[in-house]
């Protein structure tokens, strides 16, 4: 059962639902020469939970009718992380398991901004800074703007340095001007494994944090050949024999 409500399999859930009720029949109102019944059908809080994960309000909305698991916490914040927003909103509605900071964390990694809005308006389980960080190391500066100007959790060098690995110039930029917390040697040697020179030189001229030699070697590695020739000429890391080779 859990896995047809987490595929959205309704009418799959509702045969096995009626086949355990048939299987659970007290034995003595079955046939007299029924000699052993097959395993009965089973379902858990991962039924609705899945279902939620993957937005499918028609099989929540079934569940919650006719059978009595329920769901735990896991259901809205995996939905809100989907960007389900019809089922948080259904979920706040019928249910009272409620969601977990992993709610506005996951919608934030995912960039759902309205839904960010929507659980900050309407929970109180508030985010951690890893809404911030991972809004900002998948690019959603919409996401990153709003978290800074109406969250207090903040962010740590992850940000940056996730932005940063992942070529996100303007979350950079954003980030750079807008926080104190900065980044680490991290962000030009992700930046450089990935080829993103134009982060690269940003990096370099306007933070101080600088890189280590693995910048270089990334870029080597890697063959971001324009990459490796501007951390070569204006970096004051070498990089090892190995690498040239």
């Amino acid at each position: 059962m859990d896995n047809a409500a987490r595929n959205g399999r309704l009418e799959v859930l509702q045969y096995l639902h009626n086949l355990q009720k048939s299987l659970d029949t007290p034995l003595k109102k079955r046939k007299r020469d029924e000699v052993a019944s097959p395993p009965s059908p089973t379902c858990s809080k991962a039924a609705m939970n899945g279902a939620a994960a993957n937005d499918h309000l028609t099989v929540i909305q079934w569940l919650h009718d006719n059978r009595s698991e329920g769901c735990s916490t896991e259901a809205m914040d995996a939905a809100a992380a989907g960007g389900h927003l019809d089922v948080v909103e259904w979920l706040s509605e019928h249910r009272k398991e409620g969601c977990t900071t992993a709610a506005m964390d996951g919608a934030a990694r995912n960039g759902h901004l309205e839904m960010v809005q929507r659980l900050n308006d309407n929970t109180s389980a508030g985010c951690t800074t890893e809404a911030m960080d991972h809004a900002a190391m998948n690019g959603h500066i919409d996401v990153v703007k709003w978290l800074h100007a109406c969250r207090k959790e903040g962010c740590t060098v992850a940000a940056m340095d996730g932005a940063a690995a992942n070529g996100f110039l303007s979350v950079v930029k954003y980030l750079h001007r807008n926080r104190p917390e900065g980044c680490t040697t991290s962000a030009i040697n992700n930046a450089a494994l990935g080829g993103y020179l134009h982060v690269v030189q940003w990096l370099h001229f306007h933070r101080e944090e600088g890189c280590t030699s693995a910048a270089i070697e990334n870029a080597a590695a890697s063959g971001h050949f324009e990459v490796f020739l501007f951390l070569r000429h204006l970096c004051s890391q070498t990089c090892t024999i190995q690498t040239l080779q």
